[in-house]
């Protein structure tokens, strides 16, 4: 999830298509912390025009223990 740090708007994204965007342009990958992601983002906030981003996993609200484990068997 992206986040305004400003006005508190934020937004969810892929995290595939990210990962593929920050490799194709060299500037990280898979193992690009989520946290840096934020200072990749080049463009102001729709909202408040601001550029204080911050990235975060995002989880839904409904996500319990047994879900979780089932998510990770898969991968």
């Amino acid at each position: 999830m992206l986040a305004c740090g400003r006005c508190g708007w934020s937004k969810g994204y892929d995290v595939a298509r990210i990962i593929d965007r920050l490799y194709a342009r060299g500037d990280g990958g898979f193992t690009t912390p989520v946290a840096r992601v934020a200072s990749q983002v080049k463009h102001a906030c729709p909202k408040c025009c601001d550029h204080q981003w911050s990235t975060r996993l995002a989880y839904p609200d409904d996500l319990d223990e047994r879900e979780l484990r089932r998510l990770r068997n898969r991968l």
